[in-house]
């Protein structure tokens, strides 16, 4: 999944899954964690999902599992997926964070 924040349009753009962009009449699967399925963080949408599942897992132990399930190691790749366009304002506060 690739995509861009736009902060000026305030709108998320160029959406795509596997190189493809999404379809709007189609259904997606998501995982997420519990907070932002029941709308946390703004992500109001996601409290209405056609259908929920809860594991009851925590995300700590799903981590532990992948990565033991990887032979325990792992290999970070950047890999550029989210692109931001960002006026001066947003600029600004994210250099003021830096420093």
């Amino acid at each position: 999944m690739s995509f861009t924040l736009n902060y000026n349009t305030q709108k998320c753009e160029n959406i795509t899954i596997n190189g493809k962009p999404i379809d709007p009449e189609k259904v997606y699967t998501i995982a997420t964690n519990s907070y932002m399925a029941s709308g946390g963080d703004g992500y109001k949408i996601f409290k209405k999902a056609m259908d929920k599942y809860d594991t009851s897992a925590f995300q700590r132990d799903a981590v532990i599992e992948y990565i033991i399930k990887l032979g325990g190691m792992l290999k970070p790749e950047p890999k550029e997926r989210i692109k931001l366009i960002m006026g001066k304002a947003e600029a600004d506060f994210i250099m003021d964070l830096a420093a």
